[in-house]
C-alpha cells in the first residue's frame, strides 16, 4: 500500500489517483495543452495513408470528470505512434521528435539517395533528469518530470489518504 506518491511514484506504479490529481491540480486547459504538445489528438506527420488523429476532445467537450480521466488515458484514443513518440519524448529530455520510417534510401547498386536525420519536431517537457538502464537495452525512466510547469504546480508528494496505496 502506498500513502505518499511522487511525481515519479505515480508514473511508475500507474497511479489513478496519482494521475487524477495532478490533472485537477493542472486545470482543463494546462492539462489540453499538455496533451496536445505530446502529440495526442493529431495526426504524426509519418507519410503513411491511413494516419488518423486519435482522439483528444476540445476542452468545451469535456464533461465534470474529464479531467480526472484524461490522465488515466481515458475518454482519449492514441494511436500506437503517438504513444511512442509521447514516451520517447520523455527518455529525449523532452524533445518530441519527428518519426522516421528509415534514415536513407539507397538504390540498386547501394548508392544513397536520400539521406535524413532526426528531427525535433517540439521541446515539450524541459528538465528530464535521468534514464537508468535496468538491463541492456531496457531504459526505465528514473526521474519523468512532466514539466517544470507542473511540478512548480503541486507539492513533491501527493497525499493519497483515501486511497493509500
Amino acid at each position: 500500500p502506498f500513502d505518499l506518491l511522487t511525481t515519479e511514484g505515480i508514473i511508475t506504479k500507474s497511479s489513478n489517483i496519482g494521475a487524477a490529481k495532478i490533472g485537477i491540480r493542472l486545470g482543463d486547459n494546462r492539462l489540453y495543452d499538455y496533451a496536445r504538445d505530446f502529440g495526442f489528438g493529431q495526426r504524426t506527420g509519418i507519410p503513411l495513408p491511413g494516419e488518423v488523429n486519435g482522439i483528444l476532445y476540445p476542452v468545451s467537450d469535456w464533461s465534470k470528470v474529464s479531467i480526472a480521466q484524461i490522465p488515466m488515458v481515458q475518454g482519449v484514443a492514441v494511436t500506437r505512434l503517438q504513444m511512442a513518440m509521447a514516451m520517447s519524448a520523455i527518455a529525449n529530455g523532452g524533445r518530441l521528435m519527428q518519426p522516421m520510417l528509415v534514415n536513407r534510401l539507397v538504390d540498386r547498386d547501394g548508392n544513397i539517395v536520400a539521406q535524413y536525420a532526426p528531427r525535433i519536431e517540439r521541446q515539450v517537457m524541459s528538465r528530464a533528469r535521468r534514464v537508468r538502464r535496468k538491463r541492456p537495452g531496457q531504459a526505465a525512466i528514473c526521474r519523468a518530470n512532466i514539466s517544470p510547469r507542473l511540478l512548480d504546480f503541486f507539492p513533491r508528494t501527493i497525499r493519497s489518504s483515501a486511497f493509500p496505496w
